[in-house]
C-alpha cells in the first residue's frame, strides 16, 4: 500500500514533479538566487525542459561542451527552441551549460554564479520561464542545460495614450 501512497502524492505535486530529483534542486537554487535579490522566481516550462534535456545529452553522447551543437542538429539555443515549438521564436532565449565528473548539484550551480555570464542568466529580470534539463552518464559524469527564456523587446507592454 505505501507504493501506491507514493504514487498518488507524486501524481498531486506540482509541475515540478516533471523534473527529476537534480533538475528539481537546480531550480530551486536557481530561483533562491532570484529571490535573494527580489526577483520573481522562474516558472517551469516544458518546451525549455524538453529542448534542455535534449541538448545535455546530446553533449554527451557526442562529446561536445558547447552552446553550439555540431551539424546536424539545430546548432545554437534559439534554433533549439525554435525547432521545439515549430517556427521562429518571439522570445528572448538564454542558456547555461555545466559538467561534471559527478553528480553535484550544489558545486555546478556555485560554478556558474561564479561565471558573470551565467550569472547574469540567472538573475536576469527579462526571463520569466526556464527548463533544466540533466542528463548523466553511467560512470557519474552529469551535463546540465539551463533554458531561459522571456518576452522579446517587441512584445513588451508600451505606454501610450
Amino acid at each position: 500500500m505505501l507504493t501506491g501512497l507514493a504514487s498518488a502524492c507524486t501524481a498531486a505535486k506540482p509541475p515540478e514533479a516533471a523534473l527529476t530529483a537534480d533538475e528539481a534542486l537546480v531550480l530551486r537554487m536557481i530561483n533562491q538566487e532570484r529571490q535573494g535579490r527580489e526577483l520573481a522566481p522562474l516558472e517551469l516550462d516544458p518546451v525549455l525542459i524538453k529542448v534542455a534535456r535534449e541538448h545535455s545529452q546530446d553533449m554527451a553522447e557526442r562529446g561536445y561542451f558547447d552552446h553550439l551543437a555540431p551539424a546536424p542538429a539545430p546548432t545554437t539555443p534559439l534554433d533549439r527552441y525554435a525547432a521545439a515549438i515549430g517556427r521562429k521564436p518571439r522570445e528572448v532565449v538564454g542558456e547555461n551549460i555545466g559538467r561534471s565528473g559527478e553528480p553535484v548539484m550544489a558545486m555546478i550551480h556555485e560554478s556558474m554564479m561564479q561565471s558573470p555570464e551565467h550569472k547574469a542568466n540567472i538573475v536576469d529580470v527579462e526571463y520569466s520561464r526556464v527548463g533544466v534539463g540533466i542528463y548523466a552518464m553511467a560512470d557519474g559524469r552529469v551535463w546540465v542545460t539551463e533554458m531561459f527564456r522571456g518576452a522579446s523587446p517587441s512584445d513588451a507592454p508600451t505606454s501610450g495614450g
